[in-house]
This record gives C-alpha cells, sequence and structure tokens, in this order.
C-alpha cells in the first residue's frame, strides 16, 4: 500500500488500504495524508475529512489529518464538499495544535459560523491560540476581517501587544490600510518588542514594505526614537535591502544615516544611550 502512493495506482486501491487500517502508523499516516493533499479527488478529501473529524480518530491523527486538509486548500484550493460548518466543533478543542489547523481551515473555507470563536480567541491571553486564531482571521480576509482588526488597531485602550497583532494580521490582505494605521499606531508607541512584529509583517512582503515605506514619508509623521531604531534594525537585516524603507524611518524617528546593519551589542548600546536622554 505505501508503495502505491508513489506510483499512478488508482485512489481506489489507495483508499482501501486506508480503510483497512494500513497507514495507521504516523509515519505512515502522514505519507497517506500528504498524498491525499496532493492527489487525492474530491471524494477522497470528503472521505478523509469525515475521518477526521469522527470521535475514535486519535488526537496526533486527527492534527496529521488536518494539516493534510489545510495543504490541500493551499496548494490546489481543495476543500470538502459536505458540511464544513463541522470545522467548528474543533475551536473548542483544548489541544493547541488541533486549534491550530482547525482554525486555519475554518478561515480559508470561510465559515462564517467560525467567526465569532476565532475573534474570542484572538482577544484571550493564550499567546499561541491568539496567534492561531490571527491566521484563521488572515484566511478570512475580506472587509469584514479588516473592519475588526481596523477597529482593534485604533482601540486605544487595547494592549500595545494586542494593536500590534491586528497590524499584522491586517498587512497581510489590506496592507495599504495597515500601514496608514501602523504610522498612527507607532507615533505613540513605547512597546519595542510589539513594534518589531509590526515591522516583521510589512518586511515579509514587498508590496506592505512599499505601503509602509510611502506611509512613513508621508508629511509631518513621527515615531518615537527607540521604536525608528528597532525598525531601522529590522528592516537593515531583511534580505530584501529595504533601503527606501531603511531611509523613510530614519527620518520619521529623526535619527541620523548610520551604517546599514547593526550588531546586537552596537543595538543594545544605543538604545542605552536613548534612554539615558
Amino acid at each position: 500500500a505505501m508503495r502505491a502512493l508513489n506510483t499512478d495506482t488508482g485512489s481506489g486501491v489507495i483508499m482501501s488500504a486506508f480503510r483497512k487500517g494500513e497507514f495507521d502508523g504516523e509515519q505512515e499516516l502522514k505519507d497517506f495524508s500528504d498524498w491525499v493533499a496532493r492527489k487525492g479527488s474530491q471524494a477522497v478529501i470528503d472521505e478523509f475529512y469525515g475521518r477526521a473529524l469522527a470521535g475514535e480518530t486519535g488526537m496526533q491523527q486527527r492534527v496529521i489529518m488536518l494539516e493534510a486538509l489545510a495543504n490541500a486548500a493551499r496548494l490546489r484550493k481543495m476543500v470538502p464538499a459536505g458540511d464544513r460548518e463541522r470545522i467548528v466543533e474543533l475551536l473548542s478543542a483544548g489541544d493547541a495544535n488541533t486549534f491550530r489547523q482547525a482554525a486555519f481551515l475554518a478561515g480559508s473555507w470561510k465559515v462564517g459560523s467560525a467567526r465569532e470563536a476565532l475573534e474570542k480567541a484572538f482577544l484571550g491571553s493564550d499567546y499561541a491560540r491568539s496567534m492561531a486564531a490571527l491566521e484563521g482571521l488572515r484566511a478570512f480576509g475580506g472587509q469584514e476581517t479588516g473592519a475588526f482588526l481596523s477597529g482593534l488597531a485604533r482601540d486605544g485602550k487595547a494592549s500595545p501587544q494586542q494593536r500590534a497583532k491586528a497590524i499584522r494580521g491586517l498587512a497581510s490582505f489590506q496592507p495599504g490600510a495597515a500601514a496608514r494605521l501602523a504610522v498612527q499606531v507607532l507615533a505613540n508607541f513605547e512597546d519595542t518588542g510589539a513594534a518589531e512584529g509590526i515591522f516583521a509583517a510589512f518586511l515579509a512582503n514587498r508590496n506592505a514594505t512599499t505601503h509602509l515605506t510611502n506611509a512613513l514619508s508621508g508629511k509631518g509623521v513621527t515615531i518615537p526614537e527607540p521604536i525608528a531604531l528597532i525598525g531601522v534594525q529590522k528592516a537593515s537585516s531583511a534580505a530584501t535591502d529595504p533601503q527606501q524603507l531603511v531611509a523613510a524611518i530614519q527620518k520619521a524617528g529623526g535619527l541620523k544615516p548610520m551604517k546599514m546593519s547593526l550588531t546586537t551589542a552596537e543595538m543594545e548600546a544605543m538604545m542605552e544611550r536613548v534612554a539615558t536622554k
């Protein structure tokens, strides 16, 4: 059965082996699940989804199967034809890996009934679940998700970490709006760790980088010097070498031009000098 995964053998033979439990070992299940993600027909995806949700399926097996369904969605935009709403059942799972995969699937499958649970998890105190929920919301995309994340980014009562996460999520599908919000938020920001996450999100995509560069280059835009230092360090170490962004950060932060890459020790020394001003 395992050899059949790497041949042109019909899916009927492979699925028959699956039903007989011939892929029950962890590595065997991973190999089979990879085949499902890459080559599984609609009927295979549907049966696989049903088995992933079955009560007798073990937690580790379920995670492997959910990851395969996520890869099928990413690689081939293949989704189950049946009741995709059932994925919401797994959003109450205590297991972090199950929740992470289910959150992404709920978003990529556009399961509207999952939105409330994802927003609640995103706002929660569990960082891993919050970030997993953010991935689900990013997969949802669209105006409703944009409005939720924009509203949170603007909320001065929200924690810096929450506002930063909201901007990071928004940057992936509404980079222009995210860049404008980032400039507003960073103007009065003190949390350098959260600011680093914001810069990283914009550096992950050239289009987003351009939007942030333009927003920071606007008339009268300023950001605190410690935040600018973090931004310069993050941008100058990026593989894309975004020199225009570095220049925009330096200007907004009132920094003198400096060499493009600082060592950790140099950055710590500079931060200390700024803190004692």
